[in-house]
């Protein structure tokens, strides 16, 4: 439905968006996630038609549409200040674009009420925007947009100005709505948590360039690089070299000790890298007697380091807890409050164990 063949944006001597090519399928729900700047909001408005590439060529559908202004596209977008007209009502506001398009009144009205069915609310079609919710002018806005059934629907963070708890219920009814519509959605946030709950796939840029686009679940749990690893999620890097790497394991040297991984191709001997573990996947344990005081035991199924416990954080359903190294480097772990974790007491020697196969090497 979109697609972007070696995309290229400056403005001056800055490049805002470097050599990004994508491919978004027809009726997909796809993130673009970064921090401020990287390039994500520009990409958007070159696929909307505010911007024109430097070079390269942006498709919607089979046609190329460099060049092609705004209201020629078949595209629509949420802003993220809504941009509702303050003196027209909540009715007025939706069959906006309609009328632009010279449809009949009964067309209109259909259209109108179809879509305020479709985000829940009906019966405000009077009401102007200064006496709705900022939840409810959101909804607004976005009926607006779907009202034309457009062929892709792009949204610039929409929700930035919603409170938690609410941001936390339209993401569910956004990703709903999406599967209703059956529409192709390109949606730009610098929140991880959002890009993660309503993704189909996540694109994470950075300094302009795409990082890596991949399902939710495999930039979460097998990131391309380091900054896609920080960025997404909480993460525990350790610098390792490899030693060895041949399938099923890559055997790492951290600090003169030996630890496994999964087997990955691009490392190589001798290589510096880094070994992502995230921290719901250790678990932390007092020593025993029998347990060996060295820095790490391993094997080919398990990694076990040795620390000590500083922190216990309480969040809520999870506790963060916090274990320092040899080395002075600290590791984060995950567990569910009301774990056996809270009986060791700050000071306290600990094992860190983790299952081989959680581990994630990262080459760059």
């Amino acid at each position: 439905m979109v697609r972007l063949e070696s995309v290229f944006k400056s403005f001056g001597e800055f490049t805002a968006v470097n050599n990004v090519s994508l491919a978004v399928p027809a009726g997909e729900f796809l993130t673009l996630l970064g921090p401020s700047g990287c390039g994500k909001t520009t990409t958007l408005r070159m696929i909307a038609g505010f911007e024109q590439p430097s070079s390269g060529d942006i498709f919607i559908g089979n046609e190329k549409v460099n060049g092609v202004p705004p209201y020629q596209r078949d595209v629509n977008t949420v802003f993220q200040n809504y941009a509702l007209f303050p003196h027209l009502t909540v009715f007025d506001n939706i069959a906006f674009g309609l009328k632009l398009k010279k449809l009949s009144q009964e067309e209109i009205s259909s259209r109108v009420s179809w879509a305020l069915d479709l985000v829940k609310l009906s019966g405000l079609e009077d009401r102007r925007p200064r006496q709705l919710s900022g939840g409810q002018q959101q909804r607004v806005a976005l009926a607006r947009a779907i009202v034309c059934r457009p062929r892709v629907l792009l949204l610039d963070e929409p929700l930035g100005a919603l409170d938690l708890k609410l941001r936390k219920a339209m993401q569910i009814e956004l990703k709903s709505l999406q599967r209703q519509l059956d529409m192709t959605f390109i949606y730009v946030t610098h929140d991880q948590e959002e890009a993660l709950t309503m993704s189909d796939r996540i694109g994470v840029m950075n300094g302009g360039v795409l990082d890596q686009i991949d399902t939710a679940a495999t930039v979460y749990e097998k990131p391309k690089t380091k900054f896609v690893a920080e960025f997404i999620g909480e993460a525990n890097l350790l610098k390792a070299r490899v030693v060895d790497s041949a399938a099923p394991a890559t055997w790492l040297d951290l600090q003169g000790l030996r630890l496994p991984a999964p087997y990955s191709p691009e490392a190589k001997s001798g290589q510096d890298v880094w070994l992502l573990v995230r921290p719901e996947n250790i678990r932390v344990l007092p020593l025993n007697e029998q347990d060996a005081l060295s820095e790490i035991s391993a094997t080919s199924g398990s990694a076990e380091l040795i620390g000590v416990l500083q922190h216990i954080v309480y969040m809520g359903a999870t506790l963060k807890v916090i274990v320092a190294l040899q080395d002075g480097s600290k590791i984060t772990a995950a567990r569910l409050a009301g774990s056996s974790v809270t009986a060791i007491a700050p000071g306290t020697p600990v094992k860190l164990i983790w299952p081989t196969s959680v581990g994630h090497v990262i080459v760059r």
